[in-house]
């Protein structure tokens, strides 16, 4: 058996591998291109360091460029014990939650991204309003088939043919998310979770949405494309506003695409549901 010197300096030696070990991860991640780290994690190396900066440093529970890295190749990747064994990010499980916690809890871009809506620069033509600040729309998280068939119907969007859970999210022009509500159930349709759920738009501002948003008691809130009926069709000039629209609608979409990139969106997500 060791005595207590022995044991005093195993255990100096131990936390110096380790804070050594990542201290040398930490420069190996620094060194990585931008495409090796947006195959990896989903984003590059000025985001990573802009996040980094910002929100994390040596006084923070994310004291490392690693253990940031770790959380968005998480993210990315979304690995399993049975389906990935062998990957390392497994190990690290326990505190990439704690580290995911801590991001969840200081950053608030948001916030600042929705204060700043009404400004010259997130402005639209003279073909729209002047206070149309953005796009809405939902997006699905694809969730296990619980075993309670009463929730199980609750999830079951029809759409997809999957269980699902959906998320509202609101975009300005530039594509950058502003405003977030969910999740919501996979059985209610768009129109409701917004009128359930609507962000707080001033009295004469608007936003683009789809033909899922197309109300009568929502036309001065939500702009939307026209659409025709079985006993009139569409005139150019109407097909060319809905193109004009599409094209701005798009930036929300764009968005949507970017965030399908982390496999924790995109694919499979295990979630426990419990009877009710």
């Amino acid at each position: 058996k060791l005595n207590v010197v022995s044991q005093l300096y195993v255990s100096m030696l131990l936390m110096f591998i380790v804070v050594l070990r990542c201290y040398i991860l930490d420069f190996l991640f620094q060194n990585n291109s931008d495409e090796w780290l947006q195959t990896h994690c989903g984003v590059d190396c000025d985001t990573l360091l802009y996040i980094y900066n910002k929100y994390c440093g040596i006084t923070t529970i994310i004291n490392t460029h690693y253990k940031l890295y770790l959380v968005y190749a998480y993210f990315k990747i979304y690995p399993t014990i049975r389906a990935n064994y062998h990957c390392k990010i497994i190990i690290h499980i326990q505190s990439i939650k704690k580290y995911s916690q801590y991001l969840c809890s200081v950053m608030n871009d948001m916030n600042d991204v929705w204060n700043r809506r009404h400004e010259m620069i997130n402005r639209t033509p003279h073909l729209f309003q002047n206070m149309l600040t953005g796009s809405i729309d939902t997006f699905p998280v694809i969730v296990s088939r619980p075993s309670n068939s009463k929730i199980s119907s609750y999830l079951y969007n029809g759409k997809y043919k999957k269980h699902v859970l959906k998320i509202q999210m609101m975009c300005d022009h530039s594509a950058t998310p502003c405003f977030l509500s969910g999740p919501h159930l996979g059985v209610i349709n768009d129109i409701t979770i917004f009128k359930n759920n609507p962000p707080l738009l001033d009295d004469h501002e608007c936003i683009f949405g789809d033909k899922a948003y197309c109300d009568k008691k929502l036309k001065d809130k939500i702009i939307t494309p026209i659409k025709k009926t079985k006993q009139t069709q569409l005139s150019d000039n109407q097909n060319q506003y809905n193109k004009i629209l599409g094209w701005y609608r798009s930036s929300i979409e764009h968005t949507f695409g970017y965030m399908k990139r982390f496999r924790i969106i995109s694919k499979f997500m295990h979630m426990h549901t419990y009877n009710c």
